[in-house]
């Protein structure tokens, strides 16, 4: 008998039939096996039989299969039924939760690029639409520019960062509205350089408009940093290339530039007469207007409007 083809627990059974030790590995059971198949060969038709008989009579008979009552088949159907009802919950709750998610950051994402300045989204940070070349200047070259064309919302550390592009930005002022920028280079190459890669293009990509740079004087841009920004005392280093016949600006002088312009009813655009020209009757302004105390003073009423008197 081919005894390698038994499982273990037949050839235990085997040897248990034939009163032998079960212990040990699969092939010391087959050698205690067929030692003792070599030992008994006389009688091995008839020890076979009987072998056979005893493993009849030592097998356990079947136990009957007892149906539980119907009260406790139906809890636990109803069991298998809510644990499988609680796991396709949760399946769906997890599907729901990763598309929550993704929505959520398809949103951030439409915000963030709705909201980015050209600080912070590569769209807005060059847009070019160079409408055709660059015309000659009608102005003689110099250090300063006058950039127009700006077009809100950006921020001025994005501004700065274009202008900068061309070259070293000596100086730089932009009006609150941002529309135009006056802005002074290192040299006068660098001035051309930037008048060249600004003039005509969109920037940022949201505008509607193009940007276009003109020479000015560094003494006109001078003047208009100083008094954008406030500062009586701001003055350019002037160079080699600057002419020599354009002095610095004078601390204490005002021209009638468009930034005048902007103010609304001050002192300066209404003066009042001269002592020796006034009327005897004249009224002060300060007795019938309240005015601001920085300087240029804005003067303003709350009274009724004024009778033809």
């Amino acid at each position: 008998m081919d005894w390698s083809s038994l499982k273990v627990a037949e050839l235990k059974q085997e040897l248990k039939s034939r009163g032998l030790s079960q212990t040990g590995k699969k092939a010391e059971l087959i050698a205690r096996l067929e030692e003792y198949e070599n030992a008994n060969k006389t009688g091995g038709d008839e020890a076979a039989t009987e072998d056979a008989k005893e493993i009849e009579t030592t097998v356990a008979p079947e136990e009957p299969v007892v149906e539980p009552p119907p009260q406790q088949q139906q809890e636990e159907e109803g069991t298998k039924k809510g644990e499988e009802e609680d796991k396709k919950e949760l399946d769906e709750g997890k599907v729901a939760g990763q598309i929550f998610k993704h929505a959520m950051s398809d949103l951030n994402d439409k915000k963030r690029k709705s909201s980015s300045t050209p600080d912070d989204s590569e769209d807005v940070k060059k847009a070019k639409t160079t409408t055709g070349s660059v015309p000659e200047s009608t102005t003689p070259g110099s250090r300063a520019l006058l950039v127009i064309g700006f077009q809100r919302p950006f921020t001025l550390q994005a501004a700065r960062a274009l202008l900068e592009e061309s070259g070293k930005v000596m100086a730089m002022w932009m009006p609150m509205i941002k529309d135009r920028a006056y802005v002074v280079y290192g040299t006068k190459a660098e001035a051309e350089k930037a008048r060249q890669n600004l003039w005509g293009i969109t920037w940022p990509a949201n505008s509607t408009k193009t940007l276009e740079a003109s020479f000015v004087s560094v003494c006109d841009a001078e003047q208009s940093i100083r008094k954008g920004g406030g500062n009586p005392d701001f003055a350019i280093e002037r160079t080699e290339e600057d002419p020599e016949d354009e002095p610095a600006a004078a601390p204490e002088e005002e021209k009638n530039t468009e930034e005048n312009k902007e103010v609304v009813f001050t002192i300066a655009n209404h003066p009042a007469p001269k002592a020796d020209d006034s009327p005897k009757d004249a009224v002060d302004v300060a007795s019938l207007f309240r005015s601001t105390k920085a300087s240029p003073m804005i003067y303003w009423t709350t009274c009724k409007p004024f009778t033809p008197k």
